[in-house]
């Protein structure tokens, strides 16, 4: 469910939209798709002690959530921050001047990133204490959702439209997983 949540607008643009917006909106969501490596890696090296500790108490994993939510906000947040900012020179320099429609793709793809890295943590401390089928149900829910906003978005607005989709629907995702997470291990707290 979570690939297919995240790829909505990469495969409609194809479909809804001249063949040019799917390349500008593809190019620059290849940089993204790399970066979402970054909570993936810690969270694979987090998973097994979250995993043991849920055992002995679910509410162990509480501080270490915490400290884990806090953490990938930082790194998302500072890495939007820089490709919002270098997203002027930065795609032309990667894919040449042809690519100009690509840069404001990329800065609201940037502004995405917070929330996708969020997601992923999220997801992963969920399967962490055991509730796979409760995060994969609620993100089935939340992609009866994303499609036709996606639909929408990229069918009137193109390749703005489908990184706009993405954004508005990687808030969605992330704050739906936040208050999964905060209902099952109630001693997270974001201050």
């Amino acid at each position: 469910n979570l690939i297919m949540y995240d790829r909505l607008p990469a495969v409609l643009l194809p479909l809804l939209a001249p063949k040019a917006d799917a390349g500008w909106f593809n190019s620059v969501y290849t940089i993204i798709t790399v970066l979402v490596t970054i909570p993936s890696i810690i969270m694979a090296v987090i998973f097994p002690y979250m995993a043991r500790e849920s055992q002995k108490n679910l509410q162990n994993v509480g501080q270490i959530s915490n400290a884990v939510i806090k953490s990938t906000i930082m790194i998302g947040m500072g890495l939007a921050l820089l490709f919002f900012i270098s997203a002027s020179w930065l795609v032309p320099f990667l894919f040449g001047d042809a690519y100009q429609q690509s840069i404001l793709i990329m800065k609201i793809l940037a502004l995405s990133l917070p929330f996708t890295f969020l997601i992923i943590s999220l997801v992963n401390m969920l399967e962490a204490v055991g509730q796979q089928h409760i995060c994969a149900r609620y993100t089935g829910y939340t992609l009866l959702l994303a499609v036709p906003v996606c639909v929408i978005f990229v069918w009137r607005w193109g390749y703005l439209g489908g990184a706009i989709a993405y954004l508005v629907n990687s808030v969605l995702l992330a704050s739906l997983m936040l208050w999964l997470i905060r209902k099952l291990i109630d001693t997270i707290h974001l201050k």
